[in-house]
């Protein structure tokens, strides 16, 4: 009778193992199939942020990747360190390449008032509606070795794409800028143009083309407010090569990658009074008291363009698809902006 009860036994044991066994195998498979799954997600962010083609990335994908980068930089106290340029310490020549209609106008009159206050050199070029950004090399080279040999310490102001000095056989000096809501910018140079300050001559328009307005002009799709006249910004930071004049991926790549690796500033125009509070604190040699100066008022006078309008919806959405490179850059220096905020202990609200 022992047998046939050892039989059982082993029968028991044989079945009990094999459905161990599938159990197993079952679970290492759902773990290696939502692995897979990860690494494939993955593998598809790295190849849209890898890509240096001009096809436009998925609009979710690109949301959701920019944001978590925000999150981790933020988060991240190594990043914090490097979120200025790779410049350790700022030089004794500054150089602003602002960006037409992105408050720079206050900027010169806070630098020239400042330079009496903190005992610097404030210079810049004047004439510059007559002044091209993307210049030949030859004249790349005039404007090195003048801002390089400007008495020290010097601030120089012009609207011009960045040069790299380097090219030149001389150092860099320390970038700074400001940029503005893509959309935003556009409109107030659109009629800046027609009516400037209320001061500002504006002969070269017809009575239609001046009294025209903004949504009408993307409508009507002038050449003004086209799709070939909307990348701007980005271009100040790409560059002196011609194809930064192009709206492309690869030129915003490359404006992104000369921030990161020649700016020490940029700033934010909506968010003007902590831009100056950041300058104050990174830059004090210069803009100790810019801040003060600001708030009483004198240096903003003038300078806003007169008779805007607001863009209608159907405008905004127009135009938000035509600035869509802008706008991704727009953001970037956003993000890096509010981590300079995390990392100088400014309080704030995104906006």
């Amino acid at each position: 009778m022992a047998l046939p009860s050892c039989r059982r036994c082993r029968s028991f044991i044989t079945g009990t193992a094999f459905v161990i066994t599938i159990c197993v195998f079952l679970y290492a498979y759902s773990e290696s199939s939502g692995q897979g799954e990860v690494n494939s997600i993955h593998h598809r962010v790295s190849l849209k942020q890898s890509s240096a083609t001009d096809g436009a990335p998925d609009k979710s994908e690109n949301i959701i990747s920019r944001k978590m980068t925000a999150i981790h930089l933020i988060e991240d106290p190594e990043n914090l360190k490097n979120v200025n340029s790779t410049k350790l310490e700022p030089e004794n020549l500054i150089f602003y390449n602002k960006v037409g209609k992105c408050g720079s106008r206050t900027m010169v009159y806070l630098l020239r008032e400042l330079a009496r206050r903190n005992k610097f050199h404030a210079t810049g070029d004047n004439m510059e509606p007559k002044m091209q950004r993307i210049l030949p090399e030859n004249e790349q080279k005039e404007i090195v070795e003048r801002v390089s040999s400007l008495p020290q310490p010097a601030t120089f102001y012009r609207h011009i794409n960045f040069i790299d000095f380097e090219r030149f056989g001389f150092e860099n000096p320390t970038y700074i800028n400001i940029v503005r809501r893509p959309l935003s910018r556009q409109v107030s140079y659109y009629y800046f143009r027609r009516f400037g300050d209320g001061k500002n001559s504006t002969k070269h328009f017809t009575r239609d083309t001046k009294y025209e307005t903004f949504d009408d002009c993307v409508l009507r799709d002038r050449p003004e407010c086209s799709t070939n006249n909307t990348f701007i910004i980005a271009q100040y930071f790409c560059g002196q090569h011609p194809l930064c004049r192009v709206p492309s991926r690869w030129a915003v790549e490359r404006a992104k990658e000369n921030v990161i690796k020649y700016y020490y500033f940029v700033g934010l125009t909506e968010e003007y009074d902590d831009t100056l509070k950041l300058l104050q604190l990174m830059l004090p040699r210069f803009f100790e008291g810019a801040f003060e100066m600001y708030k009483r008022g004198d240096s903003t006078r003038n300078t806003t363009s007169v008779l805007k309008r607001t863009p209608s919806p159907r405008v905004v959405a127009i135009m938000n698809e035509r600035l869509a490179l802008e706008n991704e850059f727009y953001d970037f220096i956003r993000e890096r902006f509010y981590q300079l905020k995390v990392k100088y202990n400014l309080t704030t609200t995104h906006k």
